[in-house]
């Protein structure tokens, strides 16, 4: 006998009306994310460290097409603060799309963690080197890399993408194209980037997902260069204004 599930026409709308596009905004990071953790996991566990750009382009895809029309597919707390900034990007919706993009990077650091559970138990027993925090968040990580290079890393990355956004949102192409071109988007940015802080330009990706890992058994480690993590905040949160300064001044004729 199937199972029917009554949800009652106020439920309805109040998901519809009220919570329906920080739902979408956050099951898109969850997705984007999940996905790209994954492949980070797959790439350090197979000892193979092949470059995992095009799976965080598709994956920014998929999200982008999914989220597209219902949230406009932020994904990233840096490009939430620009648009307000810059687009009006109602007020009262920032702390709300910031929420669900946290709580987004914090159930897919979960659920990516859990899926290969097995594959990094297996990984931490044959291998001398821990790469597997590094999977999730590598701004502190990286051997050399100080608060300077983690700030202007983040920084032009940030910018890049901004000046991206509000291009495609100017040009108004279709859910579709402006997928496909963010997809690509991110590539790029990756592949320049992702050696030095894994690319990030994102605060609510980064802590969400420190958090996440902190509540699976990591020790406060995680959390012990607190100067390069907030170079790294401070980068794409200012990388992504002045992309839309930049925007403005020289790109809209």
């Amino acid at each position: 006998m199937p199972v029917s599930l009554h949800i009652s026409n106020r439920t309805r709308s109040v998901i519809h009306g009220i919570l329906f596009e920080y739902v979408v905004e956050a099951a898109a990071v969850f997705i984007q994310l999940a996905i790209g953790f994954c492949a980070n996991i797959a790439a350090v566990t197979n000892k193979s460290h092949p470059d995992t750009s095009w799976i965080w382009g598709s994956a920014t895809m998929i999200a982008t097409y999914l989220s597209g029309n219902v949230s406009c597919a932020h994904l990233n707390s840096s490009i939430t603060i620009m648009l307000w900034f810059y687009r009006g990007f109602p007020k009262r919706k920032v702390p709300r799309y910031l929420g669900a993009q946290f709580l987004g990077a914090f159930l897919a650091a979960i659920a990516a963690y859990s899926l290969c559970y097995q594959s990094i138990e297996r990984y931490l027993t044959t291998s001398s080197e821990n790469l597997i925090v590094s999977s999730f968040v590598a701004v502190q990580y990286a051997v050399g890399i100080g608060p300077a290079t983690v700030f202007i890393t983040e920084f032009m990355g940030a910018l890049f993408l901004a000046v991206m956004v509000l291009a495609v949102d100017d040009k108004s192409p279709s859910t579709g194209m402006r997928s496909i071109i963010f997809g690509l988007v991110v590539v790029c940015l990756h592949a320049a980037f992702a050696s030095q802080t894994e690319a990030v330009f994102n605060p609510s990706r980064d802590l969400g997902t420190r958090l996440a890992l902190l509540a699976l058994g990591y020790d406060s480690d995680l959390f012990r260069n607190v100067t390069c993590l907030c170079w790294s905040y401070l980068g794409s949160i200012s990388g992504a204004l002045i992309g839309g300064l930049l925007y403005d001044l020289v790109f809209v004729l």
